[in-house]
């Protein structure tokens, strides 16, 4: 049985979010090669419901062939600045571009969600005064108030 207060319920549950997250991010780097990519010239499209929208067009090598894809909307580069590409199972068709904004920022942002409803859920399920007890038994979670009085 494991006995929680209201801190160290949240601080376990970001932590096994943090997890989930660095994991997920963990993935995509063992599970691929990383090459050279330039930047070559911009793109733009014209969206029905964006209206127009300008890409960049990032090329690389490998094995003898060249490839390339566009990066995120309105990122902006210099003519043939290296940019360091992850290629997704070392399959050249499926590239993602290896910068902190494009590879981890990015996800972070979907993290945002399950980390609001988690401080949601603990500071407002779990009273100043009470502890979660958390078991393997039905019920699995309890709270319990917290015996212990403070001394002023």
């Amino acid at each position: 049985m494991l006995k929680l207060n209201r801190i160290q319920c949240y601080l376990v549950g970001l932590g096994i979010i943090f997890l989930f997250y660095f994991l997920n991010r963990s993935k995509f780097i063992i599970g691929s090669e990383k090459v050279e990519g330039t930047f070559v010239y911009y793109v733009s499209e014209l969206d029905p419901e964006e209206g127009k929208l300008i890409y960049p067009v990032i090329e690389y090598r490998m094995n003898g062939r060249i490839y390339n894809f566009k990066g995120e909307v309105w990122t902006a580069y210099k003519l043939n600045e290296k940019l360091p590409v992850l290629l997704q199972g070392r399959d050249p068709e499926k590239p993602i571009l290896y910068t902190f904004r494009h590879f981890w920022l990015y996800p972070f942002l979907y993290t945002l969600m399950p980390i609001l409803f988690w401080s949601a859920f603990a500071f407002s399920y779990i009273n100043k005064n009470e502890k979660v007890l958390i078991d393997l038994k039905y019920p699995f979670f309890r709270k319990e108030k917290n015996t212990a009085v403070a001394k002023t």
